[in-house]
């Protein structure tokens, strides 16, 4: 071989070696790009992922209190009823006006703790939104002694 093949076979290899490295350079930053986009994609999900999260912590505060709320009205309802019942037991003899006072104030009580009850199986199966309750508009007939 002379010095001129061997010139060109050295020209020929550094050619090629160029136009390779020209492809290596090409798919790296093909790489580097698909890279870029999937760690796009996937900060965005973690971020999604964080507002859901937030939002679910959120929705079960409110539950906790909505359901705290009500079973504290349940509570007083349920005493009130107790009460009505143990002053209707107790004046057994006053009347039957009285009697019927005290009768109507534990229907009006249970009817109350029944929509409660209600709320709360509503709650609990997601068919409502947790909203805090609030009082009832209307209390049930207090049991205060009726003048006979």
């Amino acid at each position: 071989m002379d010095a001129t093949s061997l010139g060109v076979l050295w020209v020929s290899i550094g050619i090629a070696l160029t136009i390779l490295l020209q492809a290596q350079s090409r798919r790296m930053g093909s790489i580097d790009k698909e890279l870029a986009s999937s760690r796009e994609a996937l900060y965005t999900s973690v971020t999604e992922l964080q507002l859901a999260n937030t939002k679910l912590r959120d929705d079960q505060r409110t539950k906790a209190r909505a359901l705290k709320q009500c079973s504290g009205n349940m509570a007083s309802t349920v005493n009130e009823i107790l009460a009505a019942a143990d002053t209707l037991k107790e004046k057994s003899d006053a009347g039957a006006a009285t009697a019927e006072h005290y009768s109507e104030a534990i229907i009006n009580a249970a009817k109350q703790l029944d929509g409660m009850i209600g709320s709360l199986n509503a709650i609990a199966t997601g068919s409502v939104d947790p909203a805090p309750a609030e009082a009832p508009a209307t209390r049930p007939a207090e049991a205060q002694p009726v003048a006979s």
